[in-house]
């Protein structure tokens, strides 16, 4: 470059190296553009991330949130008996299943089901979807009616009122009829109607059980006596 230079006239150096200054010039300032819509993209691409990654926390936490746990089933079993029960498995058969396809409007998930017995109460811990989420719900029976209802555990942001005791003594002393609803109306609670509908429907799929359970081990006991 400084031999060709040099062959050069002084007005030609100076308009050689003035064309040389503004290529250099041209050249640095789209390296700058490149450099600043690199940075610009960047910045779109963290700020993006960042509000994703906020956006899954919010759910995470919305999640933790609404799952609450009001009791445990220890717990819900242990205050439900002055004795220890006995913990049995009723294997869930086509009469248990079409039983939960005319109360609950679907079939039970499983084949079993887990309960606890003291001579004629029964407690049951059953899980019913509210909106779009399963209801814990605990019940217990004595005599074929109700003497306990509590909620367990609550999974959805609306409709949590069902655990208050203002809705849930509404089904103490209830039992069921032969067209398998409950002996008496329960009131509803403005804003948790699918709650409302999924405890009133656990409590009657719960007493058809206990029924039917107390029924057939009755019949068992007279044969063996006979």
């Amino acid at each position: 470059m400084k031999t060709l230079l040099s062959k050069l006239t002084t007005s030609d150096r100076i308009t050689t190296m003035g064309m040389m200054w503004m290529d250099s010039i041209w050249v640095l300032d789209i390296v700058f553009k490149i450099s600043m819509k690199f940075h610009w993209c960047l910045q779109r691409m963290v700020v993006r991330f960042a509000s994703l990654a906020c956006a899954a926390g919010l759910m995470l936490s919305t999640e933790l949130v609404f799952a609450a746990v009001y009791m445990s089933p220890v717990d819900f079993v242990n205050r439900s008996f002055d004795q220890t029960p006995t913990m049995k498995t009723l294997w869930l058969k086509t009469e248990h299943q079409q039983a939960a396809k005319d109360v609950l409007g679907h079939s039970y998930p499983g084949i079993r089901l887990r309960y606890w017995q003291r001579g004629e109460t029964t407690a049951w811990i059953l899980d019913e979807i509210g909106k779009e989420k399963p209801i814990t719900i605990g019940i217990v029976i004595t005599d074929n009616k109700i003497r306990d209802v509590s909620i367990l555990e609550f999974r959805e942001p609306r409709g949590g009122e069902v655990r208050h005791p203002f809705f849930t003594r509404q089904f103490k002393g209830l039992f069921l009829k032969a067209n398998r609803k409950l002996s008496q109306r329960i009131d509803g609670v403005a804003g948790a109607t699918l709650s409302v509908r999924a405890v009133s429907n656990v409590t009657r799929y719960a007493l058809f059980l206990h029924t039917t359970l107390l029924n057939r081990q009755n019949q068992y006991a007279h044969q063996e006596v006979r």
